[in-house]
């Protein structure tokens, strides 16, 4: 899941959508007027993607806290 959500790999995948729902207006399965609402569709979920894979690997875990826990201001170690 991580190596889908570099930058490179997400540029990717918006070209091939635009590609994709431009060739799906053309051959009329979807029309002209809901294609905008697809690629907004698609950039949504592209976009969710990055942030919530960035926050599950920044949050830091309970076990993390307690072998390391951050000074406190003004404490002197």
């Amino acid at each position: 899941m991580e190596r889908l959500m570099t930058r490179q790999v997400r540029k990717y995948l918006y070209g091939v959508t635009i590609a994709l729902v431009a060739v799906l207006v053309a051959y009329d399965v979807i029309s002209g007027e809901a294609a905008p609402l697809w690629l907004a569709l698609a950039a949504a979920v592209f976009g969710i993607l990055a942030p919530a894979t960035a926050i599950t690997h920044m949050t830091p875990q309970p076990s993390d806290i307690a072998d390391n826990p951050e000074p406190i201001a003004g404490d002197r170690f």
